[in-house]
């Protein structure tokens, strides 16, 4: 049995990857995210997953090793999580009335083969027009801080978008449909 890997401590990240693969295990990259890189969004998303896999392989060494980045994007401007509450204020006023875009980068390696296996997973969501109270109310919890653009779909979130087109599973973190897709491709069967 191939031993497989996630690089990534988010409980989000582990409870998907749990729906298909039974047994893995967890690390995390000794890997600094650089947010600041004159990158397009996706090619930002797509660099900082596959940063934090070959980080994570040169660590475990064996089997196959999954790592993703998740940012949101509205037009070129990139939201990563934010840095204070004021932070998490100006990104809500932002993208408030917007459609933002959540990008989630995906990164498999197989040290079998020694192919890495990467791609981009987006998804659009309408996010209503929020009047003041509403992001005051908001910041009054957690919730936001440790979330890219500051807000997460499955939790208080979730009541700022009126439309979502794309993978719920992306958004969230991990796009379970574009993992199995690189496991099976690696002979591995989910």
């Amino acid at each position: 049995m191939t031993k497989i890997t996630l690089a990534s401590t988010s409980p989000r990240r582990k409870d998907l990857l749990s729906l298909i693969v039974p047994k893995f295990e967890t690390c995390a990259p000794d890997y600094e995210e650089d947010m600041t890189l004159k990158l397009s969004p996706r090619k930002l998303v797509k660099h900082l997953a596959e940063g934090k896999c070959k980080a994570a392989v040169l660590v475990v060494g064996e089997g196959v090793v999954i790592s993703a980045d998740t940012i949101v994007a509205c037009g070129n401007k990139v939201y990563g999580k934010p840095k204070s509450k004021r932070d998490l204020q100006r990104m809500l006023r932002e993208q408030s009335g917007k459609v933002v875009s959540v990008l989630t980068g995906l990164a498999v390696y197989d040290n079998n083969s020694k192919k890495l296996i990467s791609k981009v997973v987006e998804a659009k969501l309408h996010f209503r027009k929020l009047s003041k109270q509403e992001i005051d109310r908001y910041l009054k919890f957690d919730d936001g801080i440790d979330k890219a653009g500051g807000w997460a779909l499955q939790g208080r979130g979730a009541a700022f978008f009126t439309k979502i087109v794309g993978d719920y599973s992306a958004i969230v973190g991990l796009p379970i449909a574009e993992v199995i897709k690189a496991l099976n491709g690696f002979n591995i069967k989910t």
